[in-house]
């Protein structure tokens, strides 16, 4: 399956894709730092959405015995502050919304 992998800034929020073909959810894969920088960010879930998790790794199998650094659930409508650490290499996330602090 062709995935695409896509990514806008809005109004100062980070928001992105990556859909396979056919999906009916979107699914967010963000490098560090060539996608998202390091750094502290205020985490929401997409409207419409029900919520969102995310995964913030420091290998790209981010597993979650070695592999992750931190999770988070965000239910619509909540907000949870996220740092992003310099060692990170990978936030996988569903839904998500990032928007820079600071």
């Amino acid at each position: 399956m062709k995935k695409l992998i896509t990514s806008a800034l809005l109004g100062g929020a980070i928001v992105g894709s990556l859909l396979g073909a056919g999906a009916a959810s979107a699914d967010n894969s963000y490098l560090v730092p060539s996608d998202l920088a390091p750094g502290t960010y205020r985490l929401s879930a997409e409207s419409g959405s029900y919520g969102t998790y995310v995964e913030i790794c420091v290998d790209y199998t981010c597993s979650f015995s070695d592999g992750m650094i931190k999770n988070y659930f965000v239910d619509e409508g909540d907000s949870e502050v996220v740092v992003i650490p310099p060692n990170a290499v990978m936030v996988n996330g569903d839904d998500a919304v990032f928007t820079p602090m600071g």
